[in-house]
C-alpha cells in the first residue's frame, strides 16, 4: 500500500504519459495477489506480467484518436471488463475517461484486500492527466 502511496505523489512529475502507463502497469503488478498489471491511457499500452491481449484489438483507448492531448472523453468499456480473473479500474475524472488500469488476480483473497486502494491509484492517474490537460 506504501508503494502506491509514493506512485501516486510521483505522476505529476513524470514526462510522459508512456511513463505514467510503465508505473502504473508496474504498482498493479506487485499488488499482492496479482500475476500480472496493465494499464491503458491515452493511446498508449504498457503490460508487466503475462496478461491476455486478445481482446485488445480494435480498443478504443489505443487508437491514434485517443492520443491527442485534446481527444474528447472515450465512451467505452474494458474488453476485458467481463473476465473472472481480471480487475478493471476506470481512470477517469467526471467529464474524461483516459483509459483502464488493469490487474490480473491469482490469489483473490489477497488480492481484494488493495481493490479500494486500486481504484483511489487510478483517480490519482486521472487527477495528474486532467491537470496536465488544462495547463
Amino acid at each position: 500500500m506504501g508503494q502506491l502511496l509514493a506512485a501516486s505523489t510521483l505522476l505529476p512529475v513524470l514526462p510522459t504519459v508512456e511513463k505514467m502507463a510503465e508505473l502504473t502497469a508496474q504498482e498493479v503488478a506487485y499488488i499482492p495477489g496479482a500475476s500480472a498489471g496493465r494499464c491503458c491511457l491515452l493511446g498508449v499500452s504498457r503490460t508487466v506480467g503475462d496478461f491476455p491481449t486478445v481482446f485488445c484489438e480494435g480498443c478504443p483507448s489505443l487508437s491514434e484518436t485517443a492520443s491527442h492531448p485534446d481527444a474528447d472523453s472515450c465512451d467505452f468499456d474494458c474488453g476485458l471488463s467481463r473476465q473472472p480473473d481480471i480487475l478493471v479500474v476506470p481512470i477517469s475524472t467526471f467529464d474524461h475517461l483516459y483509459g483502464y488500469l488493469l490487474g490480473r488476480v491469482a490469489v483473490p483473497d489477497e488480492f481484494a484486500v488493495y481493490e479500494p486502494f486500486l481504484n483511489n491509484f487510478g483517480n490519482y492517474v486521472a487527477l495528474a492527466l486532467e491537470n496536465r490537460r488544462q495547463k
